[in-house]
């Protein structure tokens, strides 16, 4: 991954997404596309002060726009030395354009801040954010306040036992290389349904046969409930990522479906999420 693309709206929870996608992209060699859409003569994500007449010259907005993005995204005083590149996009659209402006300019991944609100998952990931995981190209991070980039992650990936599961596993592998994580692959059975060992079996062995550059190992857990469950392995094993593959009605939709999903996010308020889209 060398674009990651971070939309900014200079709310708390989009500075939280902008400094994990800083110290990510610093450990994976990748460079920061910082971006932010805003609706001309209606702007709403910005200080109030700073609405502005009809007349304004869109030009002039923009420049201070970037101004203004560039000193909400400064490094930490004394740590300004920083060896990622961070470029700015400034333009006016609505936020659902993120995963357009994603593929316009080529980023391999997109890295949005989150509030960890309650109930379901759109009010947990905000309804942007949501709208973003449904039509990105390209894998979503979605990073809740208060969480913090670390190296020697321990990274768990949610299975349905599936090929497609081992080829995006790949990808994880080379973000896990490159920070000196592990990744932990959970394959959670409702108490109310079977448990496949033949499944299972066949999944390791792709695993071990595929994943060659990494500590990656495989859990079989059981649960009333496919997010309850992973919000236990997710606790106990100290995990401080959280991956899935979204796909057709599978493992997205038991642990994120609105229908399942009325309770918590098993990943809670402070554990990132990385979506890859089938």
């Amino acid at each position: 991954m060398k674009k990651i693309l971070v939309p900014f709206d200079f709310s708390v929870a989009s500075s939280w997404g902008f400094y994990y996608a800083h110290d990510l992209a610093a450990s994976i060699g990748a460079e920061l596309m910082v971006m932010h859409l805003y609706l001309p003569h209606s702007e709403t994500t910005v200080l109030e002060d700073y609405q502005t007449p009809d007349q304004e010259d869109v030009h002039t907005r923009r420049e201070q726009i970037a101004m203004h993005l560039e000193a909400a995204t400064q490094l930490p005083i004394g740590k300004q030395n920083s060896t990622v590149k961070v470029s700015y996009i400034v333009d006016y659209g609505e936020r659902k354009e993120i995963a357009n402006y994603a593929k316009l300019h080529k980023a391999d991944l997109i890295i949005m801040g989150t509030t960890g609100a309650t109930s379901t998952v759109r009010n947990i990931v905000g309804t942007n954010t949501v709208g973003v995981l449904d039509e990105a190209n390209c894998p979503v991070l979605v990073v809740p306040e208060g969480a913090k980039f670390q190296k020697n992650m321990a990274i768990a990936y949610a299975t349905d036992l599936t090929t497609s599961d081992v080829d995006y596993l790949t990808t994880l592998a080379k973000i896990a290389e490159l920070t000196d994580s592990k990744i932990h692959c959970v394959h959670v059975n409702k108490f109310s349904g079977s448990v496949n060992r033949v499944a299972e079996d066949t999944f390791k062995k792709l695993l071990k046969d595929r994943i060659t550059n990494v500590n990656v190992s495989f859990t079989s857990w059981s649960a009333m409930d496919v997010a309850e469950g992973l919000e236990v392995f997710c606790r106990i094993n100290n995990i401080s990522l959280l991956s899935v593959l979204k796909h057709t009605q599978t493992t997205w939709e038991k642990i994120f479906g609105e229908k399942s999903m009325t309770k918590t996010l098993a990943l809670k308020k402070n554990i990132p999420l990385l979506a890859f889209r089938d």
